[in-house]
């Protein structure tokens, strides 16, 4: 928001995302404006034309009443619908709510009040809202088209609390749930409760990997993560952890097969000489290099799927990349024939699918012959 606006307009494609922003926007305002300070919620919610009105109504009457203790004041009109290419937010009527409130908003100015407005979604095509972003009092927030782009807000949010979190936590607690914005600050208000009381307050990955619980296909990481560790006995537990609250045994193979598949690739890319998994960071010009020689084999080597390494997420890839350093290509493709064996044993003997499990990790980390690289 410009210096000297009395107003703030924060809008955008998520709904959680907009009004954590505007959580953070009016928390801060109310610390400056002092605990005296007159504050008056507005739920813009509205389901009718008329509510429309009578809302906007209400949040001018509010921005002009001044208080005889405390001439301070925010008035927040909040999780506001009539913006967007709504039921309500379509009609002539909402159309023209907004833009009584446009004109109320261009001749007020008063350093006592904070005039807040935040709702999802908002259409930035419309008079109102391109008013609001040319004086400079529109803050939009984009749904990411990339979880990694979620990252800046784990750190305002932290930063807003006085705690730290490093980047390759950040990214854990994105892949731990799956990039969904509401579980992804969920998960950071327990985090951040966690460490407010140590003496670094910080959050780093250990931290997320042992108190964030994986969500939907999550559930399977962390038995994957386990056996990538090429611990015996840690991977066992965690089969024997699985399979008490899970009877199926195809969504933990199903992991296994497609991060074992990207390690194949970038196992054989490493051994073709064009990237170094040994750097401990992937060169993406190198990677770059390669997708555009292997481009014909995938149908498109810049989106993001599971079956090639060009699309994805940088802190997994990065995670992949030092898996992939430590085991030799034929170790690989051991355990990409001992997934395909252990499928076919599952489909004939669907009852024994945890003892099934067992005797995978017993084949594959039981035995002295792992090549792995030096």
């Amino acid at each position: 928001m410009s210096a000297g606006l009395s107003f703030q307009l924060i809008g955008g494609d998520d709904e959680f995302l907009v009004d954590s922003k505007a959580v953070e926007a009016f928390n801060r305002k109310r610390r400056e404006f002092g605990d005296g300070a007159e504050i008056e919620m507005i739920d813009g919610r509205f389901g009718t034309v008329d509510e429309v009105s009578a809302g906007i109504g209400r949040f001018i009457s509010a921005a002009q009443n001044l208080s005889l203790f405390n001439p301070k004041r925010i008035v927040w009109l909040r999780q506001a619908t009539f913006l967007g290419e709504t039921q309500v937010g379509k009609t002539q009527g909402a159309k023209s709510a907004a833009e009584s409130l446009s004109a109320f908003l261009k001749d007020f100015s008063d350093p006592d009040a904070f005039l807040l407005i935040s709702g999802s979604p908002v259409d930035r095509r419309r008079s109102f809202t391109k008013w609001v972003e040319s004086a400079g009092a529109l803050t939009y927030i984009a749904l990411p088209k990339d979880s990694e782009q979620l990252i800046p807000h784990l750190l305002d949010k932290c930063w807003e609390e006085k705690v730290k979190i490093d980047h390759d936590a950040a990214a854990a607690l994105i892949e731990r749930v799956n990039g969904n914005p509401r579980m992804i600050m969920n998960e950071l208000d327990k985090l951040i409760t966690y460490v407010m009381n140590n003496e670094t307050r910080l959050i780093d990955y250990e931290c997320v990997n042992s108190m964030v619980p994986p969500y939907g296909d999550g559930n399977f990481f962390e038995l994957a993560d386990a056996f990538y560790t090429l611990n015996l006995e840690s991977t066992l537990r965690c089969v024997r952890k699985h399979f008490f609250s899970n009877k199926d045994a195809r969504g933990v193979l199903g992991n296994l097969q497609s991060r074992n598949r990207l390690l194949i690739q970038l196992r054989t890319l490493h051994d073709g000489g064009w990237i170094d998994l040994r750097r401990g960071s992937l060169s993406k010009d190198a990677l770059g290099s390669a997708a555009a020689e292997y481009a014909l084999w995938f149908s498109d080597v810049n989106a993001k799927a599971d079956t090639h390494p060009f699309g994805q997420n940088p802190f997994y890839l990065s995670r992949l990349a030092k898996i992939a350093a430590r085991l030799t290509l034929k170790t690989l493709i051991d355990f990409q024939l001992a997934f395909i064996e252990t499928f076919v044993r599952i489909i004939d003997h669907p009852n024994d699918q945890e003892q099934i499990i067992q005797q995978l990790v017993l084949d594959c980390l039981g035995r002295p012959s792992i090549e792995r690289q030096p």
